[in-house]
């Protein structure tokens, strides 16, 4: 079990991910490039690619988690709402989870949205460490 903060033991045991497994290109967190490679957009600094480059050299397909609450009655949540649906319609992403409830009191939806983002990169330190 683990610690809750306040010296009581939750029952929780929540256990760390390795960095590897969440972020295996080292390149999750980096800008957007495009036209990007093969289609999808790339991530991180852009390589000199050439056709004879070994393989731990070539980019890699990738995929980032998001998952959001979304309140459509609030202007810019419904916006970010909308543009998650383009990325999707765009082949750049793929919803994996989508649930609405309807608030009664706000005569509006609220929706819980799991969705993939799609993109390539070359692993930091020329590794791909990726699937393609």
């Amino acid at each position: 079990m683990g610690n809750n903060g306040n010296g009581k033991r939750s029952k929780e045991n929540w256990s760390s991910i390795d960095p590897v497994l969440i972020n295996p290109s080292g390149s999750m967190h980096e800008g957007i490039s495009m036209p990007g490679f093969e289609g999808l957009p790339f991530r991180g600094e852009v390589p000199d690619l050439k056709n004879d480059d070994p393989e731990k050299l070539q980019p890699t397909f990738n995929q980032k988690a998001h998952i959001e609450i979304l309140d459509l009655w609030n202007e810019t949540q419904l916006t970010r709402y909308r543009d998650i649906c383009q990325v999707v319609a765009n082949g750049f992403g793929a919803i994996s989870k989508e649930d609405m409830q309807y608030d009664e009191k706000k005569k509006s939806w609220r929706v819980f949205i799991r969705w993939l983002e799609y993109f390539t990169s070359v692993k930091k330190g020329g590794s791909n460490g990726g699937r393609s």
